[in-house]
């Protein structure tokens, strides 16, 4: 059975609070535990119109408490803001960390929220320096920020291309050093990471986590116990978007979203994942494997 009543509204969520994070979650409420997992990420983690995200397709496949640590559009800033969900992280028996994009961070042009990391809050001089034709009072999101600046002057945006690749960076290294537990990465997109941090013509938009290349991961992931990417297809996602329950005012934003076929991919993919690094299911018997792979 679905922990998620469905409703005119669409899914009841459950929002639950975790340790003394501010931030509210998707129910149910897990206890950390030596034996539980903790799913760190971004909309996809947490699920949104989702009614069985993979996150709690992989408790009833390992009989393992799941932790669903997801925020829309979060990304690494909001994470190591909060020291309350790196204590739990630490306190598990692994962690899932969805790779965010390159957006939603503060920078040296310019500023997010700090739990909201998709709100733009600020330009810095160099901003403006950089973009003098620019009236930055009027965005409130870093996507429609990135986009306009990216067309108006893309010579312009390649420093700030630059900056924010190099703060995901240093961003991304600091978290992963702070996990103390067994970490999984996870690249969960409709297309895989382009092999070039420096495709300087390339919109910054077309491809989610944005930004973010081959070179990028490759920089951050030696530390991981594993590395998972799932690539739903166009028909996959097609598919999974039948199956979510988006109240109709919502409709663009879950166009967006991969799906209900994806999440199964994902569980599926991780579940294997965990299964060769001696986390199955509770009380079976596996053998750990390499601590290193990729699966996709």
């Amino acid at each position: 059975m679905l922990h998620d009543p469905i409703t005119a509204q669409g899914l009841d969520y459950a929002p639950c609070h975790y340790g003394t994070s501010r931030l509210r979650f998707r129910g149910p409420q897990a206890a950390p535990s030596p034996d539980a997992l903790a799913f760190v990420g971004g909309i996809e983690t947490f699920g949104r119109f989702t009614p069985d995200p993979f996150t709690t397709q992989i408790a009833r496949m390992l009989g393992r408490p799941c932790l669903n640590l997801g925020v829309p559009n979060a990304g690494p800033d909001l994470l190591l803001g909060d020291p309350s969900l790196i204590d739990i992280c630490n306190n598990v028996a692994a962690t899932i960390l969805q790779i965010p994009g390159a957006l939603n961070l503060s920078n040296r042009f310019y500023s997010v929220h700090p739990r909201r990391n998709d709100r733009f809050t600020g330009a810095s001089e160099a901003a403006r320096a950089a973009f003098p034709k620019i009236d930055f009072t009027e965005f409130t999101f870093t996507r429609h920020l990135i986009g306009t600046l990216w067309r108006r002057d893309p010579r312009a945006f390649t420093d700030l291309r630059q900056e924010l690749q190099q703060a995901w960076v240093d961003r991304m290294t600091q978290l992963i050093a702070q996990i103390e537990t067994p970490l999984i990465l996870l690249w969960l997109s409709d297309t895989p990471p382009r092999p070039s941090a420096s495709d300087k013509g390339a919109d910054p938009l077309t491809r989610d986590p944005a930004l973010v290349s081959q070179e990028m991961m490759a920089r951050i992931a030696p530390p991981a116990a594993a590395l998972v990417t799932v690539l739903p297809t166009e028909a996959e996602i097609a598919k999974g978007q039948t199956g979510l329950v988006v109240p109709t005012a919502e409709r663009t934003a879950a166009n967006r979203m991969l799906g209900t076929e994806a999440h199964r991919m994902t569980a599926d993919a991780l579940t294997g994942v965990l299964e060769q690094i001696g986390l199955g299911a509770l009380g079976a018997t596996s053998n750990p494997g390499e601590t290193t792979m990729e699966s996709d």
